[in-house]
């Protein structure tokens, strides 16, 4: 995709999902805590409530300009960000992501939750700059799925990539496992959000 058509869809899909999420209800049952993170969260003092806020498809490397656009309004929000895939165009290098992502979203990082995209693979078969470029934030290396709570709901990011090509048929398979075992989606109590590539769902809420 051009840059400048590319610059202009980040900035009007970003404003869609900078809609800030009030985050109530149960907790979710207990997981396998090897893929479960804990954070401490940012309450917005004014109003009591926890927000999650980000975008995908963030820092294209041939124009930066819609990339500092979405930093500048997530500048103005407090709470926990989500990175939702393709965070620096066009082959996720670790170049890229110094360059391009770092310099752009890079100063919400220690409060941000990334999904890998497809494009955090091109540049290498296992995604490793991505990986690398956020540690333990990102899940087990070659798997990127975990989840972490936030105020009393539950969110899942979820590594949902064909093109992770590194015993990809195994991660899903255990995927899939680890949420069934998990319970997610199933209780009528529980308040969940899962975060993929290009996307943000509401799983169930009570």
């Amino acid at each position: 995709m051009p840059a400048h058509f590319r610059s202009a869809l980040l900035v009007s899909v970003t404003c869609w999902l900078l809609a800030p999420h009030v985050i109530s209800g149960q907790r979710r049952p207990a997981e396998d805590a090897s893929h479960r993170k804990t954070v401490g969260t940012k309450k917005n003092k004014s109003s009591g409530t926890f927000i999650l806020v980000g975008a995908g498809d963030i820092a294209a490397c041939d124009s930066l300009e819609g990339a500092e656009a979405t930093a500048k309004l997530i500048d103005g929000i407090p709470g926990e960000v989500f990175a939702a895939g393709d965070l620096a165009y066009e082959n996720g290098t670790a170049e890229e992501f110094k360059n391009c992502y770092d310099k752009t979203w890079g100063r919400f990082k220690n409060r941000t939750h990334p999904a890998p995209g497809n494009h955090e693979f091109y540049g290498s078969k296992d995604g490793s700059p991505y990986f690398d470029y956020w540690g333990a934030q990102a899940g087990e290396r070659e798997k990127g799925y975990y989840s972490f709570d936030l105020g009393s709901w539950h969110v899942v990011a979820l590594n949902t990539n064909c093109a992770a090509r590194t015993s990809d048929s195994h991660r899903k398979i255990h995927m899939a496992i680890w949420m069934k075992n998990a319970g997610y989606g199933n209780s009528s109590s529980a308040r969940e959000v899962a975060a993929t590539v290009r996307s943000v769902s509401l799983l169930r809420t009570a």
